[in-house]
């Protein structure tokens, strides 16, 4: 069935297409409204049932007597500062990940200024922090690296440094930590990138410092399967970097690299992709400057790297940090990616499929599963998302942990088929654009008055031109 405001919809769809460029491939775009102030070494994650990232502190400047920030920034498109009731110290590198199955970003260790190592983990629930004390811990270590596993629903921690270079493995439960003596493992680094690779569904570490050459970085990919390490072969480049932005694009099934350095002698503006099976370097028309130990995340809500601060120069003492955000999106390829939860009716929790790609010149296609029989189905289809907490309020009668994470810009009856489809007109301009699916679906009585609702998880497409 077509959407019933369709005509509202052609004209937002109009609107975004006058507004926005086509994108003919990745591009690195400069955020243009205001941030974090300049700094260097920020850590951050994203949280992708709520839509929320966040960035804790940074360095402010460089030379001895730079100072350093514990402010918490979120982000949703735009930044916005906080003000929590408690705040853990000012530090630099720490190892930081979103913990999808408790909910919570978790941060480990780091710098304390003044020069005293920790091994502090806090999480951050989205409004406040909460230092938690375990019964197990790793050592104290800055610039170790952090990732969720969401198979075994463990965040996962490898190496860092205290006075030497560190290899060990430690798990994240969410109540304690557990090293874990693997029969394999990459050597001992710091600085090394991390990330969750959704494509071969095991954690990638890429590249590091302590490598014995002369610009002291490794040049290598490993993966963690849950139990071991296993080396998959060369980093992106030959040379190797550490310092360096890793995520992974959900949207596109790419693991991204971007930037980094090499020891006082070298800093990267490349980008290089791996698409589970080789790195790619990627040509960026007009990319940002060369620099190092920045904040990343990949916001799957809005299908976009977001990387901030950092070092303009490869040392900490003559650089200068940077206040600039950039995000790293584009299109080629129709995508499709799920985020946010869903929340259960009666035959369990309603799940999108993808049966078509938005692809211009064809029909955008998706299936609605686990409906309830006794229930009417509906389609929101929408250009923006949005989070708005029904289940709180008993909107409809929905329960605790709903929520509606699509604009309401069109609302389609998909009772008896579940299915929904929406043309893409054979435009390339419309090449970039993104459209927002939730299902939602009412329980009637006899005298057809809504007793209850739920919803499904939310999808992204982006179309694209094949």
């Amino acid at each position: 069935m077509s959407p019933i405001f369709t005509p509202r919809l052609l004209s937002i769809l109009t609107l975004t297409m006058a507004s926005a460029p086509a994108l003919a491939q990745m591009s690195w775009n400069l955020l243009s409204t205001p941030g974090p102030t300049a700094r260097a070494h920020p850590v951050g994650a994203f949280n992708d049932l709520t839509g929320q990232g966040v960035l804790y502190g940074g360095r402010l400047g460089s030379g001895i007597g730079a100072g350093s920030s514990n402010q918490t920034w979120t982000w949703d498109g735009q930044w916005t500062l906080q003000a929590p009731a408690h705040t853990p110290t000012t530090r630099l590198y720490s190892a930081i990940a979103f913990d999808r199955a408790r909910n919570r970003v978790v941060m480990f260790g780091g710098l304390i200024i003044g020069g005293t190592y920790t091994a502090e983990t806090w999480l951050w629930d989205g409004t406040d922090w909460q230092m938690v004390q375990s019964q197990n811990s790793p050592s104290p270590r800055l610039q170790a690296s952090l990732a969720y596993d969401p198979v075994h629903q463990v965040c996962v921690l490898f190496g860092g440094e205290d006075i030497n270079k560190l290899g060990d493995t430690w798990l994240w439960d969410g109540t304690d930590w557990t090293q874990v003596l693997p029969a394999q493992s990459p050597p001992p680094r710091s600085a090394a990138g991390m990330a969750y690779d959704g494509t071969r569904s095991r954690i990638a570490l890429v590249d590091g410092a302590g490598a014995p050459n002369t610009g002291g970085a490794w040049d290598d990919h490993w993966e963690w399967d849950g139990s071991n390490w296993y080396a998959v072969g060369g980093g992106p480049t030959s040379a190797g970097l550490y310092g360096a932005s890793l995520f992974y694009d959900s949207s596109r099934n790419r693991l991204v690299r971007f930037a980094g350095q090499q020891y006082w002698t070298f800093q990267s503006n490349d980008t290089h992709e791996w698409d589970g099976s080789s790195w790619t370097a990627v040509s960026i028309a007009s990319p940002p400057s060369a620099r190092s130990w920045a904040a990343a995340f990949y916001d799957s809500w809005r299908g976009t790297g977001v990387v901030m601060g950092g070092w303009t120069s490869p040392s900490s003492w003559t650089g200068l940090p940077s206040n600039q955000t950039w995000l790293y999106s584009g299109s080629g390829p129709a995508t499709v990616s799920n985020y946010g939860p869903g929340c259960a009716g009666a035959n369990g929790t309603m799940a999108i499929s993808v049966v078509q790609r938005p692809v211009i010149g064809t029909t955008y296609r998706i299936h609605v599963n686990n409906t309830d029989p006794n229930a009417f189905p509906w389609m929101i289809t929408g250009l923006s998302m949005t989070l708005v907490n029904v289940g709180l309020i008993h909107l409809f009668g929905a329960e605790p942990g709903c929520f509606l994470q699509a604009m309401p810009d069109a609302l389609d009856l998909v009772y008896g088929t579940n299915d929904y489809s929406l043309p893409i007109p054979n435009d390339p301009s419309l090449v970039g654009i993104a459209v927002h699916n939730q299902a939602i679906q009412f329980v009637l009585d006899i005298n057809w008055k809504i007793t209850s609702s739920s919803y499904s998880n939310a999808v992204r497409a982006q179309v694209g031109n094949s």
